[in-house]
């Protein structure tokens, strides 16, 4: 089951859901489906780091991605350090530093350059370098998908797993002709007689 709580839009805006426990506990009272009980992992882009500091504090929670969400070192060192059952993959564009800070501390830490085509290495600690964008680490399909996967989380029953990741290219927009200007000379057909 996937969860996509409130967040604060901005830096200023106080967290929405500082209790991890009580995100789900809410959750588990307004759903006509069981909760899964096996793994409890936390997904956070950008400013979510704030939301995730706190939410480190729950013992039921053994696994962290952050894309491009490492902008100070907030508790996880020593969450990881707590329990060998903790796994963290850290997929970064713009927090290269205090990434860098974090995975020199983390013993066994696997370094990957780039967003491989189909998964990431097995590994405790990923740490992942990436050139995409902070925006497209979200949007293009690729990032979340590629995580997901590493932390093993099983494929919905019904997902085509030989399709490439990514989103498909978009059609280009179309052009109004009364917009376009008038038409260049390879457009321009001499009438058939």
């Amino acid at each position: 089951m996937f969860i996509a709580p409130e967040a604060p839009h901005a830096k200023w805006e106080p967290v929405a859901w500082p209790s991890l426990a009580e995100l789900v506990h809410t959750v588990a009272d307004s759903v006509d489906v069981a909760m899964p009980a096996r793994r409890l992992v936390a997904v956070g882009h950008s400013g979510a780091y704030r939301t995730l500091a706190l939410w480190l504090t729950n013992p039921a929670l053994d696994t962290v991605v952050l894309l491009d969400a490492l902008y100070v070192e907030y508790g996880l060192l020593p969450w990881m350090r707590a329990s060998r059952q903790h796994r963290l993959v850290n997929i970064v564009y713009e927090t290269g530093r205090f990434s860098d800070y974090l995975h020199r501390r983390l013993p066994g830490t696997r370094r990957v350059d780039g967003l491989p085509a189909n998964h990431l290495p097995d590994a405790r600690i990923l740490y992942v370098r990436t050139d995409v964008g902070h925006w497209q680490l979200v949007t293009d399909g690729v990032a979340l998908p590629l995580a997901l996967r590493a932390i093993e989380v099983p494929p919905v029953a019904s997902a085509r797993l030989d399709l490439p990741l990514g989103l498909p290219p978009r059609d280009p927009p179309p052009v109004d002709d009364a917009l376009a200007g008038p038409p260049s000379a390879a457009q321009i057909t001499e009438p058939a007689y």
